[in-house]
């Protein structure tokens, strides 16, 4: 058998294709030919395509097989290959990247294309959806090892994109974890094609978020790629979520708000949960058949995600106590909502005892004299809820905070109700 030969099998409605040692131009209109007959003669509803002795394919070869594949995907049959060498599987994964790639193109139109003059936008608009959804962002990839195949992949779909709807936010992949070859490589991949943004995923116990609020005051400020913290939480094995893990994770985001100009998205994982049904622990928010049970950690979400502001202002917020150990478990954050002008402190004391702080509000102009305040506070393995109250404030107060306790002070501008 030369190197060229192809042999068929046919079993009821299944057609088995032993392909040659080399397929290139030479063969693969046999190839065609040979199929068609086949076609014909037999009720085929599948094509399998034996590799096993396969060691060259060309451009031709691929295509081929690529048109066999549309023909039989329209006639509502089925193709599939088996015991193909690496060389050959990378190869075939390549051939159908077109096809892959182009699902993508067609996913954005369908969110966002005009309902008259677009193919999918006519798709959405029959659905019920006539107005575009105005989708921004587009994750390519989650927790991939980034391999070459990897690399070569992502470049395509990443340049596709890029051509044809420019103002999309294509997000990256670094790997499952914040160190480590997946890390570096992901981050060296995002750089060399200008990657708008990377997905950063981690689960890390109190001690790590709490020796870690640097964490992204390192990041070179020069890098254009930013990051989306996608997945993170306080995890304790074998601990339910509390007001301790509540309270590092508010801990971390104050630190994510200092760094506003590097981390421009974050999101908790995982978010729901069924009791009784999980994979992991913790979860944001529980439920059963008859109520939904939010942890502590949901209420720190919430006050954040209601109090994000967009400008961050560079605090001036003392403690009493001037020890490393203590201003360690205590973090402050001030920023500017730009739509309402209003200014808000954020305080996240992580300490068993009360502490008295001074907030200096220079420069931000006239304010009320009072303020809504929002306290949420307990003991270490409390889930309480969220308190709120108002509080006196001037350019520059004093503030108590309690132990273990995380406020939220919302000031409005003088001239505002």
């Amino acid at each position: 058998m030369d190197a060229g030969t192809i042999t068929y099998e046919a079993y009821e409605d299944t057609l088995i294709i032993h392909m040659p040692k080399e397929l290139d131009h030479h063969n693969c209109r046999k190839l065609k030919t040979d199929t068609d007959l086949m076609l014909e003669e037999n009720c085929v509803r599948r094509i399998i395509f034996d590799f096993e002795k396969t060691e060259f394919m060309d451009s031709s070869g691929i295509g081929v097989l690529l048109n066999r594949y549309k023909e039989m995907k329209a006639s509502r049959g089925s193709v599939c290959y088996c015991r193909a060498s690496r060389r050959v599987r990378r190869l075939m994964g390549l051939s159908e990247m077109g096809a892959y790639i182009q699902d993508i193109l067609d996913l954005i139109e369908w969110a966002n294309g005009d309902a008259k003059k677009t193919k999918w936008g006519k798709v959405r608009a029959e659905a019920g959806h006539p107005k575009p959804f105005n989708l921004k962002y587009i994750g390519i990839g989650n927790e991939d090892l980034i391999t070459d195949i990897f690399e070569e992949r992502f470049t395509m779909i990443f340049n596709a994109i890029k051509e044809k709807y420019p103002e999309m936010v294509v997000v990256g992949t670094v790997g499952p974890f914040n160190e480590g070859t997946d890390y570096v490589e992901g981050w060296k991949l995002a750089d060399k094609l200008g990657v708008p943004m990377v997905d950063e995923h981690y689960y890390q116990t109190p001690g790590w978020f709490l020796n870690n609020q640097d964490f992204y005051d390192k990041y070179d400020r020069s890098k254009k790629t930013k990051v989306y913290l996608g997945e993170y939480a306080t995890h304790i094995p074998g601990r339910k979520a509390n007001i301790e893990t509540a309270l590092t994770e508010a801990l971390y985001l104050a630190a994510l708000e200092r760094n506003g100009d590097v981390v421009h998205m974050t999101s908790y994982a995982p978010l729901l949960a069924k009791e009784g049904h999980t994979q992991w622990n913790p979860d944001l928010i529980y439920f059963n058949n008859r109520e939904v049970k939010p942890t502590t950690g949901y209420y720190v979400q919430k006050l954040y995600g209601q109090n994000a502001g967009n400008e961050y202002l560079p605090s001036k917020i003392t403690l009493d106590n001037k020890d490393d150990k203590v201003q360690k478990r205590f973090a402050s954050s001030i920023v500017r909502d730009s739509a309402s002008g209003d200014v808000i402190v954020k305080l996240v004391n992580l300490l068993p005892v009360e502490v008295n702080t001074h907030v200096d509000l220079s420069g931000i102009g006239v304010i009320q004299p009072s303020a809504k305040r929002t306290v949420l506070t307990g003991k270490p393995a409390d889930t309480p809820l969220p308190v709120e109250d108002t509080v006196e404030v001037a350019e520059k107060f004093d503030c108590q905070l309690s132990a273990y306790s995380f406020t939220v002070i919302r000031i409005k501008k003088a001239n505002e109700k």
